[in-house]
């Protein structure tokens, strides 16, 4: 008969590298634009518990921002969702990659139909690798930042009722059941007062964090808590 093999999760992220990391972007960040956080509050009773991450992808920033605002509002360092075209280095300051459907296409060099069905068959394995691996690290009360609509659209809207952010949502949800565990979702709203000025406002809003089960309450909650959210 044969078993099923419960998968390994590792853990790449190095806390000296972290902060590392957060010492040399944070003065860079505090030196070019006038940063200030906002519902710090809901953050301090998760202070030693794992959550859910959920800002609004506007910029390459964003993730130095989110990082930021977690180091000095509770002290903690992350784990990210992130493409897996990035340089793999990212994976020791908490980065994941996961491959997106869409991207495989475009990388893979051949019509081959058998090829590119085992590779699609891959990529779905990693994707569900993932997820496993996101309900390990809270589990073990980890953070977890995802952008959950995917793409960065600085100052524009993004409707989250739409077919990628909310499946992408959907998916949050079953970490969450795969984790065993009843985790908070933590809208995080970031206002960019101009991006190319040095000087400039950046704002950063932590939302009230909800429990659900509900796909239509989170992104109810989220669209109430993130500007550029709508539902």
């Amino acid at each position: 008969m044969d078993m099923k093999i419960s998968p390994v999760y590792g853990d790449k992220k190095k806390e000296w590298l972290c902060e590392v990391g957060y010492t040399i972007s944070s003065n860079f960040m505090h030196s070019v634009y006038s940063i200030s956080y906002e519902g710090v509050e809901h953050l301090l009773p998760l202070k030693n518990k794992g959550f859910f991450l959920l800002p609004k992808h506007q910029s390459n920033y964003d993730v130095v921002l989110e990082g930021m605002l977690l180091k000095e509002s509770i002290g903690r360092y992350a784990n990210y969702i992130m493409k897996d075209s990035l340089p793999s280095f990212l994976e020791y300051l908490g980065g994941i990659g996961i491959l997106k459907l869409r991207d495989l296409r475009s990388m893979l060099q051949t019509n081959d139909k058998k090829e590119l069905k085992a590779a699609l068959k891959n990529a779905k394995e990693k994707r569900e690798y993932v997820k496993g691996q996101m309900a390990h690290l809270l589990r073990n009360d980890e953070i977890v930042v995802v952008h959950a609509e995917g793409a960065r659209r600085y100052h524009e809207l993004s409707h989250l009722r739409q077919r990628k952010p909310s499946a992408n949502l959907f998916k949050l949800l079953q970490v969450q059941e795969k984790s065993g565990r009843n985790v908070p979702f933590v809208p995080l709203d970031i206002y960019y007062e101009d991006i190319g000025r040095l000087g400039s406002k950046i704002s950063l809003k932590v939302g009230e964090p909800i429990i659900t089960h509900s796909l239509e309450s989170l992104i109810t909650h989220l669209s109430r808590h993130i500007t550029l959210f709508r539902e």
